[in-house]
């Protein structure tokens, strides 16, 4: 049996759907626990949080074995409630896209927010980006960022 979850955000009197996810029910309930522990607030909006992508550049080429890659990026302000890596994996030569697999990621203490490179096998492209989440639900998306994997 196949599952459907929607993260959506109400934008003035409409809504606007961030993610449609398919799976088995076990992993979207685990991905939309993880959306009800950023403990947003209702309210008026406030600032657009948003982040600087760090490394990997875009169309870095990355040897797959051994995975020692790791995801960097930075805030710029205000600092977010949470952020969202969102990824996916392509095919060579041709313009079409996996659908997007996320995890929620608190924001680190420091400067940079750094995450291994949660992407799965396979020699194929894949892009990443981050979302950055207001602690009233405003969200913000980079730019999508490519990973070449050489072998």
């Amino acid at each position: 049996m196949q599952n459907s979850a929607l993260v959506v955000r109400k934008v003035g009197d409409l809504w606007k759907v961030l993610l449609y996810l398919r799976g088995a029910l076990p992993d979207l309930e685990d991905i939309l626990m993880s959306f009800d522990h950023m403990e947003l607030k209702n309210g008026q909006p406030d600032a657009i949080a948003q982040v600087s992508l760090v490394s990997p550049v875009d169309h870095a080429r990355i040897t797959r074995f051994p995975n020692n890659g790791a995801l960097v990026w930075k805030p710029l302000n205000p600092s977010p409630a949470a952020y969202v890596v969102e990824s996916q994996f392509g095919w060579l030569g041709r313009d079409i896209w996996s659908n997007s697999r996320i995890w929620v990621v608190s924001p680190s203490r420091g400067e940079s927010t750094i995450m291994k490179m949660p992407f799965g096998t396979g020699m194929q492209p894949h892009r990443w980006r981050v979302w950055a989440i207001s602690r009233t639900g405003v969200v913000s998306t980079s730019d999508w960022r490519t990973v070449d994997f050489t072998d």
